[in-house]
């Protein structure tokens, strides 16, 4: 992997002394992402761009990532889905392989672009990609959009030829876009996506199941029979499940619900407890009703102890969009009242965008975006990307900062763009994302896939190894300066966020040690 020596730890130590326009809460953890690093180990050779990347892990160190990039050489500038495996949590990848068989069919047959993959696994050895293709299969299917699948057992080593996962692709007419999967770990997986069903630009939210594991799917059917009547532009769907069969599926749209709602971009959900009935679509933004701006994009996470989280971005095209979180206790049958995720909603004009939750067990979550807010002059406009973090599931956050390690580098045509976070365990979180800064000046101007992965380290926890203790005691020693300036290095060490390292942290600290040697 290419790496470049990281800037980011004394850029979060310096977020501090950044005012970012509201209070901050005092948070009792800190989180520090270390570096940047290439996830596709042809970073440094490829030429072509690698954009839209998806991953999961199984929870026993295997991850698969996949992803679509122009073929080398391809007539037509062909893109295909590829694939990259990692057996050591993350660490280290796979050369890149195409994911598809029918791929490497003449090129007669299989010459127009897949996009926007997404994967799934069950974490019992079974993985399933889906993606929107623009080609028509050896013609066999139309020359719209289709959503195609493919599967494996060997934890991404090998994938079955891709098939047509949308019921009518021989002959339907209009295009499918944005699929998104999900598994209840227990036999049962749903797809989901949005396709048009006029030339005008009505779209729905379909659904199909499959039972084996991706071999085969029931034949389509509308999310819900209400949306046949609508008029709504019903799009980005994002479906979720949890071990005990509860579904959620949230999308986006403009449909006004009958006239209850206005005619802009708004948030709905539906939800289901067996994976196939589903109820009727329902407002989940609060202020749908009286509010003319947009709410786009859902993602949505659960932390697998009943709280599930939906997040998006809000605002005005053009203008400004800032990141909005709400979430449930009852399984998605009622939704907080929206809330604004960035504290810096007020007072930034940067675009804030795609958002993506995980959480862990333990009410530990963070959400990560792009956006091209200049959190200080030296970071430019350009896209970089942002987190924030909460350790109360969900009550307060954290000041949004960035995690690319390269943020610094002003030119406004180096961007960071759709990320992707995935809790690894053992308190370990992985973002990965597309970026066509040169990174280490060896990656080119394409875009490459980069990654980082970080702790949250409770406050004190100076080395990072999970313990308050003696170690970080002597760190303190070294920081203490009641009434001056805080040094780079000791901000960990201002538990009670008054700007500097006195005895009343010192008094905080011993109450929060906790060994080994305490």
């Amino acid at each position: 992997m290419t790496t470049l020596r990281s800037y980011s730890y004394v850029f979060v130590l310096l977020a501090a002394a950044v005012s970012l326009g509201c209070p901050a809460v005092r948070l009792s953890a800190e989180m520090i992402w270390p570096d940047t690093q290439t996830l596709n180990p042809n970073a440094g050779t490829d030429v072509d761009s690698d954009y839209y990347l998806s991953w999961v892990n199984d929870g026993a160190g295997n991850w698969v990532c996949v992803w679509c990039a122009a073929v080398a050489a391809a007539t037509d500038r062909d893109f295909d889905i590829l694939v990259s495996r990692s057996a050591d949590n993350g660490v280290t990848w796979t050369e890149p392989a195409v994911l598809d068989p029918f791929a490497d069919v003449p090129p007669e047959l299989e010459i127009e672009d897949d996009f926007h993959p997404v994967v799934a696994t069950d974490r019992a050895g079974h993985w399933v990609a889906a993606w929107y293709t623009h080609d028509n299969h050896g013609e066999t299917i139309g020359d719209d959009t289709d959503i195609l699948v493919s599967r494996s057992e060997d934890n991404g080593a090998t994938w079955t030829s891709s098939v047509p996962l949308n019921s009518d692709a021989a002959t339907d007419t209009t295009g499918e876009s944005s699929p998104s999967l999900a598994t209840d770990g227990n036999g049962l997986w749903v797809a989901v996506w949005s396709k048009s069903l006029t030339e005008e630009g009505d779209r729905d939210i379909f659904v199909s199941r499959s039972t084996d594991n991706g071999a085969t799917w029931s034949t389509m059917e509308l999310l819900h029979p209400n949306l046949a009547t609508d008029t709504g532009y019903d799009s980005l769907p994002c479906i979720l499940a949890d071990a005990d069969g509860n579904w959620v599926v949230a999308w986006q749209s403009d449909d006004s619900l009958g006239g209850t709602i206005d005619e802009d971009y708004d948030l709905f959900v539906s939800r289901s407890a067996d994976g196939i009935n589903w109820t009727a679509p329902a407002v989940l933004n609060s202020a749908a009703a009286g509010d003319p701006l947009d709410d786009k994009s859902p993602r949505l996470a659960t932390n697998g102890a009943g709280r599930w989280m939906a997040v998006w971005y809000y605002g005005v095209y053009e203008v400004d969009y800032d990141i909005m979180f709400s979430y449930s206790d009852d399984l998605g049958a009622t939704w907080t009242d929206a809330e604004f995720l960035n504290t810096n909603a007020f007072t930034d004009s940067g675009k804030d965008l795609y958002p993506v939750p995980a959480a862990d067990e333990k009410g530990n979550w963070v959400v990560a975006w792009q956006s091209k807010e200049p959190l200080f002059p030296l970071i430019g406009t350009d896209y970089d990307i942002f987190f924030s973090y909460s350790v109360d599931n969900g009550e307060h956050w954290s000041p949004p900062w960035f995690v690319n390690s390269y943020a610094w580098d002003p030119v406004d045509s180096r961007h960071d763009r759709d990320v992707e976070i995935v809790y690894a365990g053992d308190g370990l979180w992985r973002l990965a994302w597309g970026s066509n800064f040169d990174l280490g000046w060896a990656t080119g101007p394409d875009y490459d896939l980069m990654t980082s992965s970080a702790l949250l380290v409770p406050d004190g926890d100076q080395d990072a190894d999970g313990n308050v203790d003696l170690y970080d005691y002597g760190a303190l020693q070294r920081c203490f300066a009641p009434g001056g300036s805080i040094e780079v290095g000791c901000y960990t060490f201002d538990l009670d966020a008054d700007d500097d390292v006195d005895l009343n942290d010192l008094a905080l600290f011993s109450d929060s040690m906790s060994g080994p040697g305490v």
